[in-house]
Order: C-alpha cells, then sequence, then structure tokens
C-alpha cells in the first residue's frame, strides 16, 4: 500500500516534469525569468537593496547595553576547527611525535652520509643519472650546475636541500601508494 502511494507520486512529479520540459525552450526560459524576476522583487520589497547574507548566529548583548557581539558563522566554524585540531593534536600527539622522530633520524642521517661523501662521488653519481634519464645534454647541465653550486660555496646548504628532497619524497611514496 505505502509502496503504491510512493509510485503514484512519484508518477505525479514526472507527469508535471513532463509537462514543463514538453513546452517550447523559448516558454521555459520566460518561466524561468519570471521567477527570477518574482525572487528579485520579493527580496527588494522584504529585505531591500542592502540586505547582506544571513551570517549571524546569535548575538549578545554587554551587561550595560552599549556594546553588542555578534557571533557570525565564520566564528564559529573557526572555533570548531581550532578545537578540533586541538584535540587531535593532544589526543595524536604519540603518533606525530613518532613519526616527527623518524623523519628526523631518516633526514640527519641522509644529511650526514650527502655531506660525508667526497664531492666528486655525488656528482659522478648524479651525471651518470642524469645521462641515464635524459642522455648527454641532461649530462652537460647538470655537470655545470653541481660544478657552480661548488664554486658558489653552496654545497652544504645543496645537500642539505637534496637530503630533505629525498625524505619527502620517500614520505609522499610511502602514503600514495597505498592509497
Amino acid at each position: 500500500m505505502i509502496k503504491q502511494q510512493i509510485d503514484d507520486g512519484t508518477a505525479a512529479v514526472r507527469r508535471r516534469y513532463e509537462g514543463f520540459a514538453a513546452r517550447p525552450a523559448g516558454q521555459r526560459r520566460l518561466i524561468g525569468l519570471l521567477a527570477l524576476a518574482l525572487i528579485l522583487v520579493g527580496s527588494l520589497v522584504i529585505w531591500g537593496p542592502e540586505m547582506g547574507w544571513p551570517t549571524t548566529v546569535s548575538s549578545q548583548k554587554s551587561s550595560d547595553g552599549s556594546l553588542t557581539l555578534d557571533e557570525t558563522l565564520r566564528d564559529v566554524t573557526s572555533r570548531a576547527i581550532d578545537d578540533g585540531f586541538g584535540w587531535l593534536t593532544e589526543e595524536g600527539a604519540w603518533l606525530f611525535n613518532g613519526i616527527a622522530d623518524g623523519v628526523t633520524i631518516a633526514l640527519v642521517n641522509i644529511e650526514r652520509l650527502l655531506v660525508w661523501a667526497p664531492w666528486p662521488v655525488i656528482v659522478a653519481g648524479l651525471c651518470l643519472l642524469a645521462y641515464g634519464v635524459g642522455r648527454w645534454r641532461l649530462l652537460t647541465f647538470t655537470l655545470l650546475a653541481l660544478l657552480f653550486i661548488g664554486f658558489m660555496d653552496l654545497w652544504e646548504n645543496t645537500m642539505e636541500t637534496v637530503a630533505l628532497m629525498v625524505v619527502a619524497v620517500a614520505v609522499a611514496v610511502a602514503i600514495g601508494l597505498p592509497l
């Protein structure tokens, strides 16, 4: 019985829609424009031309009545987000601290290895990698870029950056592959 009533209601809605859809395109546009004009005129009559978005959730007056504090939807939402992140930071500190410790250990060890290795070994290794990927052009560019970095006394800073990139790529791959 209930299913029959639902089917009858669905059929009635479908007939109404099909009746509207059967009208010529010009008539449908005109009906849409008239509905829009009706909403515009109604809004202007009820709220006026300076109507703003209804964002105020609640208001509080000060004890002497001189000040009204409006709490907007943005205030409520941002407070909820801040509270959520605060809770997550406190309750998940064991997880986040463990991840941070793991990343720090990996970063420090990779950085030590890159700074400890003689620069000709790293330059040769990166040039071989560049040759494997892009042949002579990329090898030439890599060699010139690495020599420039060394002559400008930026080798240690560059190795720190490379260590950061290696750890970032490893973390991204570790998260991305399972997803």
